[in-house]
Order: C-alpha cells, then structure tokens, then sequence
C-alpha cells in the first residue's frame, strides 16, 4: 500500500506525487488578487498547481504596555 501523502494546509507546497516540500514558495509571488500557481517539482518532474491561503491574527496592548 502506498502511503497517502498530506497536501492541504501546510507550511510549504507539497508534491503529490513525490511528498517534496517546496520550502521556497515565497518565489512563487502569490498574492491575494492571484492566489494560485504552478510548480514543476524539482525531485521527481511532475507539474502541479498550488493554492496560497494567508491567515492574519492581530495582538494589541493598552498604550501603557503590557500587563
């Protein structure tokens, strides 16, 4: 049986094919107007799409600091 390879929510890119984590993908210049791109993998040559999801979170203080 072949293992099943996790591609949803992850920290990089992962081929589905090979499992390579793409660790350079702030190169790929997604953005929120376009959010996906194509990526030829470089460890085994196969070619698939990815989706960039960004999540903000905010953290705020009183002006007099932290307490």
């Amino acid at each position: 049986m072949v293992a099943k390879i996790e591609c949803e929510i992850t920290e990089y890119p992962v081929c589905p094919y090979c499992g390579n984590e793409y660790e350079d993908a702030w190169e790929l210049g997604l953005t929120n107007e376009d959010p996906k791109a194509e990526i030829d993998c470089p460890d085994c040559g196969e070619k698939y799409d990815v989706k960039g999801e960004v999540t903000i979170e905010y953290t705020t203080k009183p002006k007099d600091g932290w307490k």
